[in-house]
């Protein structure tokens, strides 16, 4: 199941580590109280902590099992000495993840987080992502029906995606299995249709292009963390790549 699931069923637990000098912002600590696997996919938000956080990593927390997991805070101004409870808040738009997994900096996460509360113009007291996307959910609802239906039509596998927009290509994410990059479709679809509804086009991009820019990442297991290692992320879980995460030049 995925990691929204398993919050809402209070299947798992989500803890900030202590020191004696206070909480570690950047790790979480992650109980998997089910007797199934729990899937958390880099960019869920979560809302709750000492601040909000942004999964930084994919990673797969078998069954009773305690983890922990990379995160960036996406809350600048607050920091609890009582934590809330962690809940899920939907996942990041695609030029935040692109920024998370590329610049690999708090400081770079921030200043992306800044720069799109100035063009939305939406205030919070808190400079907290989740008050941005909140703004945005119900504006993408349709968006998300009508892929998600197409989605549900279709009966074949499916490594993964790739996305464009205009004469861009946005990225493209590939998974181990087909029953992985199922489950994480949604929040796949999610993250793009945030970014695609503000700054999206009509797709122009040639299959030529779309074809040169997978080369360098399915030619070659060489090639291939080459580049995702300046232009994405692999997600490493018990030892193996199950999710792949690339941006074009």
């Amino acid at each position: 199941m995925m990691l929204t699931e398993a919050l809402m069923k209070h299947k798992i637990k989500l803890q900030e580590i202590q020191y004696e000098k206070g909480a570690d912002v950047n790790w979480l600590q992650v109980t998997n109280h089910s007797k199934e696997d729990v899937v958390i996919q880099s960019g869920e938000i979560l809302d709750g902590g000492k601040q909000d956080r942004m999964v930084a990593e994919t990673k797969i927390i078998t069954p009773g099992s305690t983890d922990y997991v990379n995160v960036y805070c996406v809350e600048k101004r607050r920091w609890e000495n009582k934590p809330k409870e962690f809940k899920s808040a939907g996942v990041a738009n695609s030029e935040l993840q692109k920024t998370m997994h590329t610049k690999r900096r708090q400081s770079a996460v921030w200043k992306e987080i800044d720069r799109q509360f100035t063009l939305s113009t939406k205030k919070s007291e808190t400079v907290s992502y989740v008050d941005l996307a909140q703004n945005t959910a119900a504006d993408d609802s349709d968006y998300m029906r009508y892929f998600l239906g197409r989605y549900s039509l279709t009966d074949s596998n499916y490594a993964g995606y790739i996305f464009l927009t205009g004469n861009k290509i946005m990225s493209t994410e590939l998974f181990a299995t087909p029953e992985l990059t199922d489950i994480s479709f949604r929040n796949m679809l999610s993250s793009h249709v945030q970014t695609a509804r503000s700054t999206g086009a009509p797709p122009k991009v040639t299959k030529q292009k779309v074809t040169t820019f997978m080369d360098k990442i399915l030619m070659s297991e060489a090639e291939q963390k080459t580049y995702v290692t300046s232009h994405g992320k692999l997600q490493i879980s018990a030892g193996k790549v199950i999710h792949l995460i690339a941006y074009d030049e």
